[in-house]
């Protein structure tokens, strides 16, 4: 008498994988055990971890056989996401993905929906995604990332906008940027930073 175990290996690093089981030579049925647990009238063991199992066949009359079996399960991917801000000009976003482990080739995606070939996203606008790689097992890793609006600029203006001759007036911007450039910059104490004192030679409204 002889038992046959058959490997299916899992995915993902889960413990997904089998073993199939049949016997031959014996007298039927047959009942099987897998690292010598209770005997069972099955064909298939499921839900494995990758390791090497023992398995044990037991037919009618109480004779035995035993044989081995190792499944896999391949770790899925990991990933790791690069991000280009948006700037005030348009949708100029950018979301780049990494992958790394898992079963090439990849897929990608930033909607879980729709999915590319290339790592790269371009033409983003400000917003929330969620960066997605998929391996040749369909096993994915996911991150969420915000594109962000660079020179996303804010003023905070004084409590009048009336600038008497010789007075002097403070305008804060808020900003990511990394520069500034104030126009006009006539009465302007230091245009390039982003809290000027502005001094008219003459009185504004």
């Amino acid at each position: 008498m002889s038992v046959t175990a058959t490997p299916v290996n899992g995915t993902c690093g889960l413990s997904n994988a089998s073993i199939q089981v049949a016997g031959t030579g014996g007298t039927a049925p047959y009942e099987f055990s897998i690292n010598g647990s209770t005997f069972e009238a099955v064909t298939e063991f499921t839900g494995l971890a990758a390791g090497t199992y023992t398995i044990t066949i037991r037919d009618a009359l109480g004779a035995t056989a035993q044989t081995t079996a190792t499944v896999t399960s391949p770790a899925g991917p990991s990933l790791t996401v690069s991000m280009f801000a948006a700037t005030c000009l348009g949708n100029d976003g950018q979301i780049e993905i990494t992958p790394s482990a898992g079963t090439m080739p990849y897929s990608f995606s930033i909607d879980g929906i729709n999915w590319q070939t290339s790592a790269v996203f371009t033409g983003l606008a400000p917003n929330n995604y969620q960066a997605v790689v998929q391996d040749a097992n369909t096993c994915e890793a996911t991150a969420l990332i915000d594109v962000v609006l660079n020179n996303n600029i804010q003023l905070t203006m004084p409590s009048s906008v009336a600038i008497c001759e010789n007075g002097t007036a403070q305008i804060t911007v808020q900003s990511n940027a990394s520069g500034y450039s104030w126009s006009p910059q006539t009465g302007v104490n230091n245009p390039l930073i982003s809290e000027p004192e502005f001094s008219p030679d003459q009185t504004t409204l």
